[in-house]
């Protein structure tokens, strides 16, 4: 009975990921059950099951919002779906097959494999259609202690540590912000606020490791 009752987690997340992507405020029920592929009555019980997760709310009108937490969630997914998409189509997956298979393994999404495929693609900043990738939600909070690797333009942050075995390219101390990534995305640069500019790879940029100062003017990470 557990079993036969319990919901598939892919059908949920489809759920949350549908609405999302059509950038509505809000939205009926109906059109949200009517919209995501799967039997009506599991649908409506995926719906009802992110309401209790406080991921969608539900008004007298029956109109569905989004919440902060729901916006979060579904942010997280599309990161995975993109970092799939960006890791398939560098193994040599044909394009027209890359986004069905992207599709079905983006449920699988749990930080340390996402995370892995990030760093082991050099951190891009966008999917091979050219579609922004999100930062993990919570990942880039003032404060946050990550590698530089990780910043993206517009960051501002200290550089606390260096890992490698050579002279730093940076001090430590030293205030740098984030530039525009360079030779498609192989090249960080950072500028200091001496005036010098940084340029380096992804392993050097992953052994310095920074606190953030200060974040964007505007991000647009959707």
């Amino acid at each position: 009975i557990k079993r036969l009752s319990r919901l598939p987690q892919p059908l949920l997340e489809d759920t949350l990921l549908h609405f999302h992507r059509t950038r509505r405020e809000s939205m009926p029920m109906g059109d949200l059950v009517r919209a995501v592929p799967g039997k009506p009555s599991i649908v409506r019980r995926c719906i009802d099951s992110l309401v209790r997760d406080e991921m969608l709310t539900l008004d007298e009108q029956r109109q569905l919002h989004l919440t902060e937490r729901g916006v979060a969630e579904a942010r997280r997914l599309v990161r995975a779906h993109r970092l799939w998409e960006s890791y398939l189509e560098q193994i040599g997956m044909s394009p027209e097959a890359v986004h069905d298979m992207a599709d079905r393994l983006e449920h699988v999404h749990d930080e340390a494999t996402v995370g892995y495929l990030d760093d082991k693609l050099g951190h891009p900043l966008t999917d091979p259609h050219g579609s922004e990738i999100p930062l993990a939600p919570g990942s880039h909070a003032l404060g946050t202690l990550l590698p530089a690797s990780e910043l993206r333009p517009g960051f501002r942050a200290q550089v606390v540590q260096w890992q490698g075995q050579d002279e730093p390219p940076i001090e430590v101390g030293a205030f740098i912000a984030a530039g525009q990534r360079l030779d498609g995305g192989a090249t960080w640069t950072f500028d200091l606020d001496e005036g010098r500019r940084v340029s380096c790879d992804h392993d050097t940029a992953d052994g310095v490791i920074v606190r953030i100062a200060a974040l964007p003017d505007a991000d647009s990470q959707d």
